[in-house]
């Protein structure tokens, strides 16, 4: 019978001579050479810096911005976004139920989420329609 190995199980620190401790007191660095040649600075041509954007806040700007695009979004819709428009809550509920009917146990941890919810949760997971990202609000928009 060959001879079992033996390891030794130690809940102290290890042995003084079989690892060595690190040292943080003391700093070494390595000596670099100074730099020969040192960058000279670019002189600014004042004819660039003299520019005139006039007297427009960040706030007016951002508010203004934020109306282009509010009026944009809504005077554009595609497509897809009419025929979505068309689709009832009615035949959402049985497109859920279908889905439902198709598992072979009802689901237990969504039990308290909207069907909206769980409809956008089901398109996350199945990675066919992409990412779904709810609407933002119209009046975060508005500033």
């Amino acid at each position: 019978m060959p001879a079992t190995r033996r390891t030794r199980t130690s809940s102290g620190p290890a042995a003084k001579g079989s690892q060595k401790t690190l040292s943080f007191g003391n700093k070494v660095t390595k000596p670099a050479a100074p730099s020969s040649t040192k960058d000279k600075a670019h002189t600014i041509n004042p004819k660039a810096i003299d520019l005139d954007v006039g007297h427009v806040s960040s706030e007016a700007a951002v508010a203004e911005q934020a109306q282009v695009e509010v009026k944009k979004i809504k005077g554009e819709r595609t497509p897809e976004e009419e025929r979505a428009s068309k689709v009832t809550d009615a035949q959402i509920k049985r497109y859920w139920k279908e889905r439902e009917a198709e598992r072979k146990a009802p689901r237990v941890h969504q039990g308290d989420v909207s069907l909206e919810e769980k409809i956008l949760r089901l398109f996350d997971m199945s990675s066919q329609f992409g990412v779904c990202l709810p609407p933002i609000p119209v009046p975060f928009l508005l500033l």
